[in-house]
């Protein structure tokens, strides 16, 4: 996302270089944010002359998306293709499912979850058994979702917020890891508080999301080189138990 503020797809591209470079084996991605087209052109450049086959893409997919109330199998399966085609992918490592539908109506987004649980199964089964998708997390938004789907033999993990100012959904933790399921922790910058607050730096920020219950791997934004070396420097000691 934020590799668009870069403004030169070269200098994107060598930032994604570095992070390559740099041990860096996973990216997050979103069809949804005006820096897609961007961040395809600096990947396909980068794709010329580096070995990327270790890198795994996480991609955030909505189903049903924002005024709608159905899961649509065809939908979901047409976007994400779209990230398959624009990054050359034969399976898309892991997918952030969001049900959104209406954030207002919790009552009607828990009813879409519980009628449309087996046609989600069905096609989360069928899109793995293809080599599609290799895994599905939620990102619940509320705790109401996140316990259906902690409940869900087909969700393979949860996406959420892990900071010291974004605590909502925290108790969840520890339940996700007793499943076990993996926690894909998400802002643990708390989209620039920690450095409002001066409290953390972003090495202490990144190594309290990977030391919670169940989290397997944090998505930290990096938009410069300096940025990017203190994120590897930081996560150096915890690579070993992620």
């Amino acid at each position: 996302m934020r590799l668009h503020g870069l403004g030169d797809v070269a200098r994107a591209a060598d930032l994604i270089r570095r992070a390559v470079d740099g041990g860096v084996t996973s990216f997050h991605v979103s069809s949804e944010y005006e820096s897609w087209p961007f961040f395809v052109e600096a990947w396909n450049a980068v794709r010329k002359d580096r070995d990327v086959s270790p890198v795994r893409f996480t991609a955030k997919v909505a189903g049903p998306h924002f005024g709608e109330a159905t899961f649509d199998p065809a939908d979901f399966a047409r976007r994400i293709d779209v990230y398959r085609r624009g990054l050359d992918l034969e399976r898309l490592d892991v997918v952030q499912w969001l049900l959104r539908h209406d954030l207002k109506d919790e009552a009607g987004r828990l009813a879409i979850f519980r009628r449309d649980a087996g046609l989600i199964a069905a096609t989360t089964t069928d899109l793995k058994a293809a080599g599609v998708i290799g895994g599905l997390v939620s990102f619940p938004y509320t705790e109401g979702v996140a316990e259906l789907a902690l409940e869900a033999g087909w969700c393979d993990g949860l996406a959420l917020y892990v900071n010291r100012f974004e605590t909502e959904l925290a108790h969840v933790l520890p339940l996700a890891a007793a499943k076990p399921l993996g926690v894909l922790a998400i802002r643990p910058f708390a989209a620039g508080r920690v450095f409002e607050s001066q409290d953390q730096s972003a090495a202490e920020a990144l190594r309290y999301a990977l030391r919670q219950p169940g989290v397997r791997t944090v998505v930290a934004s990096v938009s410069s080189a300096s940025h990017l070396d203190e994120a590897l420097a930081a996560i150096a000691d915890e690579r070993p138990n992620v």
